[in-house]
């Protein structure tokens, strides 16, 4: 559906003519939802070619923006067959180099607020030859609405989600009561249907809380298996 679609609903909706103000009450929903939930629909692959002695690298100019990591591996250098990396929140080492790469974490650089990848070693010449690359799989951050012919980066079936958040975001403003009432429950029951969709899609955790799972629970070579939840 087309933004210009969504413009003509959310004003027959809502009452509210004013093409601005539907315009940025569509974006200002449209980023909510992106930020809700990490979406199935929302992902990528992107990769960083490694460089000898470099153990951080920027993925600034990832297109589309990086928003967060789903998966990262490097490929066997005699068959290409995925190696996943752990995904991990502890501290690195800064000096030597050498050896294999096992872990992976992703961070903000402090002095500007870059989103980087920080490898657990320092590659060097001889593992750069045998694989070049880290692929990563990610969410991403899709731009705002801007001409009439952009598209949402959501199914057809999910739009209606952030028209009818819109149009309570501006029924709210114009205190109408009934209206507000109305479509924020529309609103709320459209996005329970979406998160069920997406958490269908990417399988329902069997742990329970308090739990743990490892890899070593459940393995598979299989590149399309790396990364799923089990359920």
């Amino acid at each position: 559906m087309s933004f210009l679609t969504m413009q003509t609903n959310v004003k027959d909706w809502s009452g509210i003519n004013s093409t601005a103000k539907v315009k940025a009450a569509i974006n200002a929903v449209y980023r909510m939802v992106v930020n809700k939930f990490f979406w199935p629909q929302l992902t990528v692959r992107g990769t960083v070619t490694l460089v000898a002695g470099t153990q951080i690298y920027s993925l600034d100019g990832f297109s589309p923006t990086f928003r967060w990591v789903k998966k990262a591996w490097y490929r066997s250098g005699t068959d290409q067959s995925p190696i996943p990396l752990e995904g991990n929140k502890g501290i690195f080492r800064n000096a030597g180099s050498g050896g294999t790469i096992f872990r992976f974490r992703i961070r903000k650089r402090t002095s500007d607020f870059v989103w980087i990848l920080e490898l657990d070693c320092i590659p060097n010449q001889a593992f750069i030859n045998q694989h070049s690359e880290i692929e990563l799989e990610y969410y991403y951050q899709p731009p705002d609405l801007s001409v009439d012919g952009d598209v949402v980066r959501f199914d057809p079936g999910d739009v209606q989600v952030i028209e009818f958040m819109a149009v309570t975001l501006l029924t709210g403003k114009q205190s109408d009561i009934a209206g507000f009432a109305t479509f924020d429950q529309m609103a709320k029951d459209a996005l329970g249907d979406m998160e069920d969709k997406a958490i269908n899609f990417m399988g329902r955790p069997v742990v329970p809380p308090g739990n743990e799972i490892t890899e070593v629970d459940f393995t598979s070579n299989a590149e399309e298996d790396y990364g799923r939840r089990i359920g």
